[in-house]
């Protein structure tokens, strides 16, 4: 069994033409082949993984004592996610319209969104060419900021797969704490010590508003070019860019959904998603 470039599937825009689609897809060939699920656990081929399930305390399927907790992490899970609305020209200046490009993304220090590099524009395209605006939801899907033009907001790539959205400040105070919306940690994989088989949260949403999926991590990958993380969850498109946490520290962004299937029937044997990790600069920023 193997997994065609037709199966992978971007989670970032809503209605987009397939290049854009195609231009975000991973290239990654470590995880190439792929087994069916056995026995209840997901078997995987990643150089550091095997069979895994989530084990211990889960918030996926909480005892009564935990319920509190675990309430309290997803809330504040969705305090500092939000939803960018990207408008933007159709590639080649084509099209009865303009675009309307989707995805989620995390808030740090009160000023910035972190989220993943999928809506198909370069840099110099955030910033003079094709981004007519910037709108802001939060993650029940009330509007925050609405038709920000470029030039008001600086994009910058901070990792593999990953860019960052500076809605800059106010005053000396971010301009995204100023209308209310809170802060994540930040952290990688290794400072909060997430190992294949660990429960984590992962933002999700149904196409309105955001939520959070508990679910186990299936691999982990830290000597890709981008390094990722799966986990057992095929999530929304339009959730691309939206964080994944382990013990309420933000760890990576949604990256990806995958279908792995039999060449021979098509038949589909496993779903999961792959999230870009954050790099040790990601974590880094603003820590000092």
């Amino acid at each position: 069994m193997k997994r065609s470039p037709s199966t992978i599937t971007l989670i970032g825009l809503l209605a987009i033409a397939a290049v854009q689609t195609a231009a975000c897809a991973p290239t990654r060939t470590a995880h190439a082949a792929r087994h069916p699920a056995v026995g209840g656990a997901i078997a995987v081929t990643s150089s550091n993984s095997a069979l895994v399930t989530a084990a211990g305390p889960s918030c996926a399927q909480p005892t009564t004592d935990l319920i509190p907790s675990c309430d309290e992490t997803a809330r504040r899970i969705l305090a500092s996610t939000v939803r960018l609305e990207l408008e933007a020209i159709p590639a080649g200046g084509n099209g009865s319209g303009n675009e309307l490009l989707n995805g989620h993304g995390t808030v740090r220090d009160g000023r910035y969104v972190v989220t993943h590099n999928h809506y198909g524009l370069s840099l110099e395209e955030y910033g003079n060419g094709r981004l007519v605006n910037v709108s802001l939801y939060r993650a029940d899907g009330i509007i925050v900021l609405q038709d920000m033009p470029p030039a008001s907001v600086l994009v910058t790539a901070i990792g593999p797969e990953t860019l960052l959205f500076d809605f800059g400040d106010y005053g000396g105070q971010g301009l995204l704490s100023v209308i209310g919306l809170a802060s994540a940690e930040f952290g990688t994989p290794t400072s909060v010590g997430v190992q294949p088989g660990a429960e984590v949260a992962q933002v999700d949403w149904d196409g309105a508003t955001a939520h959070v999926d508990w679910v186990p991590v299936t691999a982990l990958q830290m000597d890709d070019a981008t390094p990722y993380l799966e986990t057992a969850n095929f999530v929304r498109q339009g959730a691309s860019g939206g964080g994944v946490f382990y013990s309420g520290v933000h760890i990576a962004s949604n990256w990806s959904r995958i279908s792995d299937h039999w060449t021979d029937s098509g038949e589909i044997v496993r779903q999961y998603s792959v999230a870009a990790l954050n790099i040790s600069q990601v974590a880094a920023m603003g820590s000092d």
